[in-house]
């Protein structure tokens, strides 16, 4: 009995194994195709593209029937490419079969199956509304145009074929190749996934610039919904002057182009809202996506979500806002997937009157000059911009916030930035003979493993920095190139960073507010050794040009980033004994807009509102002595409050001013130690004793 036990023990042990290895196998899996074409129209299929595999070898096609079901033609023209011609005169279905091989001895099989239908030829201008059905395949010879007052409504499952350099009107601007124009007119183009729409090349061999593309002018709709446009000069390109009007561009793909792929232009007056949604959109000599607004009085309202946008010759996503006086810049780019483009992911240029931009949740990776890009050059106007939950990686450079000239206060937040080319994040002011006013706010981001610096800042005002984590970059972790106004650095955890450089290098002439920060483990046993951190600050104390990083107090621990809304006190520091507090200073982050920081001094009996949010501070009228409980709360704009920091004070006026100003006559014995400027206003009498030591702290300037 225990003999049988054991085989079965075995058996069952041995095909558990079994199990385990040939479902760990990757098998290739050819998934079916299909196609619709004309009596005797050529048709090309990429029959590789639907089809999957979990090993990390590409696909190839390593056997394809010759010849079809109904004698029909099959031939590979490469990359997984098959043509099909139908017999002569054939009007039905159809199919053929291909293999295809994972290169490691796996291989699956799957049938296109083919509708070939009537052909109808078309060329020249519609007198009325026209409808293009799925029964029949067009073939356009020439420029289709589609006037004022006239709509061309495509059905699901139309196929439209431009013959390849032909253009029988010889008109449009594309004069050998036919072009369908939305000229005053509209179009309406509505498929559906099992049904899309599509307008390509006839040929077997199809290719960029075999005909024109969609242009589309005037103030009639244009609405293109699981829409299939190949192998044009260009995508589609719209252009607009004056009217309002709203192009639909939603579950479409848009590819292989000789130009952009996607063109929306605006001007004159024009209020444009486009709504650009869940398209695929690669492989053009130019933008994918390419938005402009210009002129007085121009609007334009872009909204850019969840598309694919990959592989094209410059940048993936290009808005350009360059209106002058009344004009209005919106834009939302959300959950975009933009990779392998030859010049930026998303390039973003602001110089309207007004512009709000908001760009959330993106992924963007691998593209030649940076992931993301966003320009202010509005010389009279303020921009509002948010940057949050991205993901930027593998780029030259993540992101760059770039401001030229007017208002812009850019929040960057909760974005994850790692392994670029050149630094995480860079923000940047052009110095010229234009107003401007630029003052970055970076809070809860993740900046790791750049080659470059994990933050660069350069601005003539300041910045705030606050509950990041930022380290193991190839360069500084931040690397303050200028700052005319102190930046508070708060927060943050800076570690990590190349050896070489330092956490933090301070290349200006100000202080730098960068107290609270973590520091990693061995500078904070050095600090807490009471020696320098001269290996992870560059300040006054390696150039006496530059100015005074304040890290004293430091945080003894990593911090990780917070998901939830917090505030801290800074000043007073917890448990401090001070002659007198005139302002009490913090710092607050949130996951969301923080509506408003308040602070009470009676230990929240009574809450005052502070000024700013990422950095606060609230005017404290100087109380009497005595020991204060000051808490800061966040109210966030959900009306979440969270009250998150504490510290008591005690305040003693019979001890001596350090820094600041007096504030009633005083005398001076034994040893002060002067920490900051001091003032001794009118009406104010200061004594000091014989054989009192004034000392100043070397390089110390807490006011």
């Amino acid at each position: 009995m225990g003999n049988t036990t054991m085989i079965k023990q075995l058996f069952t042990l041995s095909f558990l194994w079994l199990l385990v290895s040939i479902t760990s196998y990757a098998i290739p899996q050819a998934n079916r195709d299909n196609l619709i074409t004309g009596i005797s129209l050529p048709s090309s299929i990429n029959v590789l593209a639907n089809d999957t595999t979990d090993s990390d070898n590409a696909l190839t096609l390593s056997s394809f029937d010759s010849t079809s079901s109904e004698e029909g033609t099959v031939a590979n023209h490469g990359n997984g490419v098959l043509s099909y011609t139908p017999p002569n005169d054939f009007i039905g279905n159809d199919s053929f079969s291909y293999t295809l091989s994972d290169g490691s001895g796996n291989e699956d099989t799957a049938t296109v199956s083919i509708q070939v239908k009537p052909v109808t030829q078309y060329s020249g201008t519609l007198a009325q509304d026209t409808i293009w059905t799925a029964d029949k395949v067009y073939l356009i010879s020439g420029d289709v145009t589609v006037p004022s007052g006239v709509t061309l409504t495509i059905s699901a499952g139309a196929v439209i074929k431009f013959q390849k350099n032909s253009d029988d009107t010889n008109g449009g601007d594309e004069k050998a190749r036919s072009e369908l124009i939305i000229d005053e007119g509209a179009l309406i183009a509505e498929g559906t996934p099992s049904e899309p729409i599509i307008l390509t090349s006839h040929t077997d061999k199809p290719a960029a610039a075999d005909w024109g593309g969609i242009r589309h002018t005037g103030k009639g709709q244009l609405t293109l919904r699981y829409v299939t446009v190949e192998y044009g000069s260009f995508g589609v390109d719209y252009r607009v002057d004056g009217f309002i009007v709203s192009p639909v561009i939603e579950n479409s793909t848009i590819r292989h182009s000789a130009g952009r792929g996607l063109s929306l232009e605006g001007k004159g007056g024009v209020n444009l809202k486009a709504s650009i949604n869940h398209n695929t959109i690669h492989e053009h000599n130019s933008e994918g996506i390419y938005l402009s607004a210009t002129g007085t009085n121009t609007a334009l309202t872009a909204t850019i979500t969840n598309n694919h946008v990959y592989s094209n010759n410059d940048s993936g996503i290009y808005l350009n806002s360059s209106s002058s006086a009344n004009s209005a810049f919106t834009a939302l780019l959300k959950k975009n997937q933009v990779h392998d483009n030859r010049s930026y992911g998303i390039y973003v240029q602001s110089r309207s009157a007004t512009n709000d931009v908001q760009i959330l949740g993106n992924t963007v990776y691998g593209c030649g000059y940076g992931g993301l890009y966003l320009k202010n050059d509005s010389s009279t106007g303020t921009v509002t911009s948010l940057i949050e939950g991205n993901t930027l990686h593998d780029n030259k450079i993540g992101l760059v916030v770039r401001n030229e000239r007017g208002v812009h206060t850019p929040l960057v937040r909760q974005n994850t930035i790692f392994n670029n080319k050149g630094n995480g994040l860079q923000f940047e002011q052009q110095s010229n003979y234009y107003s401007a006013t630029f003052q970055p706010e970076i809070t809860l981001n993740e900046v790791y493993d750049n080659d470059g610096h994990g933050l660069s800042i350069s601005t003539d005002q300041s910045a705030t920095v606050v509950h990041n984590s930022i380290y193991d970059n190839k360069k500084n972790g931040i690397y303050l190139l200028k700052s005319n106004d102190v930046s508070h650095i708060n927060f943050n955890n800076i570690y990590g960073n190349d050896s070489n450089y330092y956490a933090l290098h301070n290349n200006s002439s100000t202080i730098v507010d960068a107290r609270y920060n973590w520091w990693g483990a061995t500078p904070t046993r050095e600090m807490e050794a009471s020696k320098d951190p001269t290996n992870i600050i560059f300040d006054i104390y390696d150039n006496d040009s530059k100015g005074r990083v304040d890290y004293i107090p430091w945080l003894s621990a990593l911090q990780p980033l917070s998901s939830r809304p917090i505030s801290w006190i800074k000043t007073p520091v917890n448990k401090a004994t001070m002659k007198a507090v005139d302002k009490i200073e913090g710092s607050a982050v949130a996951p969301i807009a923080i509506d408003r920081v308040e602070v009470s001094t009676d230990g929240g009996t009574t809450w005052n509102v502070a000024t700013g949010t990422l950095h606060w501070y609230y005017d404290w009228p100087v109380p009497d002595d005595g020991t204060y409980l000051i808490q800061s709360r966040v109210i966030t704009a959900d009306s979440t409050i969270v009250t998150s920091a504490e510290n008591s004070v005690t305040i003693d006026s019979s001890l001596t001013t350090t820094s600041g100003e007096l504030t009633a006559d005083e005398t001076w014995s034994d040893t002060v130690n002067i920490t900051g400027d001091l003032i001794v206003p009118e009406g104010i009498t200061l004594t000091i004793a014989p054989g009192t030591r004034v000392q100043f702290l070397a390089l110390n300037d807490d006011t």
